[in-house]
């Protein structure tokens, strides 16, 4: 429960592994999980970008998203949105999308939107 103002945020795994508390048995790989965001009040953050975005049960209002090279996810659940987008950059990986639950509008655009993908649920 975190509140975020006249910022930017940049949310990126480093895939170093180090003291996230993970067990990892040698020679295998393990998938990080990403980090969620929940209850958080973002208010007019200028850029919100990285590997995962995954909000849930938040107000944003004023807020631009970015779905940019690393980008793999940006999933909002129960969220509430005022004047807020996502815009989708050309390069980078698939992106799954999701918008569950949410009130009000989260526009997406951006020359990069056949990134977008359904959830993987």
């Amino acid at each position: 429960e975190n509140s975020y103002a006249n910022c930017s945020i940049s949310l990126r795994f480093d895939t170093k592994g180090v003291a996230d508390g993970i067990v990892r048995e040698p020679g295998k790989s393990v998938s990080t999980p990403s980090l969620l965001l929940e209850k958080e009040t973002l208010d007019n953050v200028t850029k919100v970008e990285g590997t995962y975005l995954n909000f849930k049960n938040s107000k944003i209002r004023g807020t631009k998203f970015l779905a940019g090279e690393e980008t793999r996810m940006a999933s909002f659940v129960g969220c509430t949105f005022e004047n807020s987008q996502l815009e989708f950059e050309a390069k980078g990986p698939q992106v799954i999308f999701v918008f569950k639950d949410n009130t009000g509008e989260l526009p997406v655009s951006g020359p990069g939107l056949a990134r977008k993908t359904g959830a993987a649920r």
